[in-house]
Order: C-alpha cells, then sequence, then structure tokens
C-alpha cells in the first residue's frame, strides 16, 4: 500500500478527524454551548515504532462566512518525506460547529477536504474528500471517502447510536476491502475520549483524546493490540466562535 492509499486506509480507524471536532439540539440533551474554543495554533509531533516526526506547527483559521474550519502546516510521512497538509472542515451553520462540541465525539461536519502536498518520490500531490450524511434526527449515518481523481472509496455506514445520537456500530468496505468489517464507537465523557474500533483481519483502533473545550490533544493507534502510532498536539494558541 503506497503512502497515498495510506492516508485514506487511516480513515479506516479514524476519518474523525485527526483534527476532526466533534451534542445536538434533541430533547434530553444539555443545553447546547453558545460558543466554541478552537485551536488557533498547535504543535504536533507523531511517534512510530521506527520514525518519529519532528515538532512541527500547524494554524487553523475559522471563516464564518462559510462556516469552515481550515487546518494547514508541515506534516512528515516518513523519513526523509516532507511536505504540508491541509485540511477544511465544513459544516452547514456556524451553529452547527460550536453545538456539534456540546458531546465527546459528537459530529455534525457535512464535509471534509484534506489535501496534501509532497515529493514525487514519496506521495505526491493529492486530495481526499470525505462526505457526511445524516438522518432527520441529525444522526450521522454514513461517511464516504474518496480521493479525487482516484476510484478509491472507502465507506462507513453506521446502524447504532446511543442517546446522545453518536453512532456506536456499523460496517466499513472499501475498494482494497469490499466485504464488510466490523466497526464499533465508544465514548468516555469524563476522561473525554472516543474510541473507534474496525475488525477485518485485523482489528484497527484508534483513541482520541480532547481537551475540556473538544480540541485534539492525543491520538492513538493500535492494530492487534500493538501500538502503530501515537501523535501529540500541543496548543498553544486559541480563538473561539459563537453563534
Amino acid at each position: 500500500m503506497n503512502e497515498r492509499n495510506g492516508r485514506t486506509a487511516l480513515l479506516i480507524v479514524a476519518v474523525i478527524l485527526n483534527g476532526s471536532c466533534k451534542n445536538n439540539d434533541n430533547p434530553g440533551s444539555p443545553t447546547p454551548p453558545q460558543c466554541r474554543t478552537f485551536a488557533s495554533q498547535f504543535i504536533r509531533q507523531v511517534v512510530k515504532p521506527d520514525f518519529t516526526t519532528p515538532q512541527e506547527t500547524s494554524r487553523c483559521t475559522f471563516d464564518t462566512a462559510t462556516a469552515t474550519l481550515t487546518c494547514s502546516g508541515p506534516y512528515m510521512l516518513s523519513a526523509g518525506c516532507p511536505g504540508t497538509l491541509t485540511t477544511a472542515y465544513s459544516w452547514a451553520s456556524v451553529s452547527d460547529f460550536v453545538v456539534e462540541n456540546g458531546a465527546v465525539g459528537k459530529v455534525l461536519q457535512t464535509e471534509q477536504r484534506e489535501t496534501i502536498n509532497y515529493p514525487s518520490s514519496c506521495a505526491g500531490t493529492g486530495t481526499l474528500m470525505v462526505k457526511m450524511a445524516y438522518d432527520a434526527s441529525r444522526r450521522l449515518t454514513s461517511r464516504s471517502n474518496s480521493a479525487v481523481g482516484s476510484s478509491g472509496y472507502l465507506n462507513v455506514v453506521y446502524s447504532a447510536w446511543d442517546d446522545r445520537g453518536r453512532p456506536t456500530g456499523g460496517t466499513v468496505t472499501s475498494n482494497d476491502h469490499p466485504a464488510p468489517c466490523q466497526l464499533t464507537e465508544s465514548y468516555d465523557e469524563q476522561r473525554r475520549t472516543y474510541r473507534t474500533s474496525v475488525a477485518c483481519e485485523i482489528t484497527g483502533v484508534e483513541t482520541v483524546s480532547l481537551d475540556t473545550n473538544g480540541n485534539v490533544v492525543r491520538i492513538e493507534n493500535t492494530k492487534n493490540g500493538i501500538a502503530t502510532s501515537t501523535e501529540t498536539r500541543t496548543i498553544n494558541s486559541t480563538q473561539s466562535v459563537c453563534r
């Protein structure tokens, strides 16, 4: 699997984001927040069994006219492969961006666009599109992932949710693995973490930790219980958006 497909395959156990910001207004939910504080600058470092990236600074801005959060910065795939990663997260409204943060792991995004730029000897350039769909109760029902200009795909279909409308189970299919893999998701409000597990021939697990503002500060990935990567983010500046 090449580096470009590697980024797509990573979505089997995440999509989310990384950086993905994660309440709804349904009866029974806590009062939705009025403002949201996002990381406008953070330092990222990824540790893998055979490689540790340098500390890389990303910057994020929120456009209230389009309800889009854009984060960009250096992103090293592996030794000798420096590049840049720009991710744009979109919502239907500023209000959705704010209230989404009322529950750990909640998603109200409509679209995510990820653009990489690396030397041709590594991964070259490419754009990954992620589109989300929801039911009448505003529960996330699917994520469709595709690389622009490629026939590759990765689709997530959700079939179970908790009482706050967050997905807890579903299936994952892709062009590399058309047979459905089982997906489970769980949430811990006290620890402020959410966990995604995908079971195929191997089991991949991703655990995401959030700060008190709902910003990602740590991402841990394992395969069959063996650590494959740990990403830490040190947030050194924030901005707030109100609805």
